[in-house]
């Protein structure tokens, strides 16, 4: 999650043998403002594995909708679950977001 989610990209780009699945909450690709400066556009190979990430909307206010967008084009095997009503912390509690998650990861 969050800056969490900039870590777990950047060990998929550069170990794709060790991460089978990913699965990201309210993170980016593409940091440069924030505070890790992360852009996943720069690592040496692309993200491979099949790539869940879930976005809060409008009320996140770290990370705007487009970054979702562009982080899901960044990865070949990605989609992204979106959900507008909720902020960066609160996507986590949504039941919607949790069962997408769980059937990602089964």
């Amino acid at each position: 999650m969050s800056t969490g989610g900039s870590i777990a990209q950047q060990l998929a780009a550069d170990h794709p043998a060790t991460v089978r699945r990913l699965g990201l909450i309210s993170t980016a690709g593409r940091c440069a403002s924030a505070e890790d400066g992360f852009d996943l556009a720069g690592c040496s190979s692309a993200v491979r594995a099949p790539t869940l990430l879930v976005g809060a909307g409008g009320r996140d206010r770290f990370y705007p909708a487009e970054l979702f967008r562009q982080t899901v084009a960044l990865i070949p095997d990605a989609r992204l679950a979106y959900y507008p009503r909720r902020g960066h912390l609160s996507v986590c509690w949504d039941r919607r977001a949790q069962a997408v998650l769980a059937g990602f990861f089964r």
